[in-house]
């Protein structure tokens, strides 16, 4: 955590594990206040890292449909 002034900058390390042999879709949901906002994700999968695109709700949903 690092806090400067009113903002406060956290990074959270989450892990998830696919049991199976098979690909699987994952849906992550994070749930922030009103005030609060994501501006950088990344995934590690294997050795590959994925730098994650932040959108708005509405142009992801319509990205990820196409």
């Amino acid at each position: 955590m690092d806090i400067t002034g009113t903002i406060n900058r956290v990074k959270l390390t989450q892990t998830f594990t696919n049991p199976s042999n098979d690909w699987v879709e994952g849906v992550y949901v994070f749930p922030l206040p009103a005030d609060s906002a994501v501006d950088h994700l990344d995934m590690i999968i294997g050795k590959r890292i994925i730098e994650g695109q932040i959108k708005e709700f509405r142009a992801a949903k319509k990205l990820y449909n196409q």
